[in-house]
């Protein structure tokens, strides 16, 4: 279940870092064309869409989804584990 949502993050991370390189790609593109070509207007529009419409992956809008996700779900679960075991720890003395 854990190794699941793993996955899903990381290509929700993938598939953001790759609509960053597009819009890269379109950019070092342009450069190779006249000035006023259409080729270059296409490829500044494509970067423009591109840069609008970038995907990006949230969980019902409360937080964006990247690899950070799996450290900070990694970290609140330690957390609430320690929590766990030092109130365990301390109702074991209190009997």
């Amino acid at each position: 279940m854990i190794g699941g949502a793993i996955y899903i993050v990381l290509c929700c991370d993938y598939a953001s870092i790759e609509g960053m390189k597009t819009i890269r790609l379109c950019y070092k593109l342009q450069e190779k064309f006249e000035v006023f070509s259409n080729s270059r207007e296409e490829l500044l529009k494509l970067a423009y869409l591109a840069k609008s419409y970038s995907p990006k992956f949230s969980a019902a809008n409360f937080f964006v989804v990247e690899k950070n996700t799996i450290l900070g779900i990694i970290s609140i679960a330690t957390t609430y584990l320690i929590v766990v075991i030092q109130f365990n720890s301390s109702l074991v003395k209190n009997e």
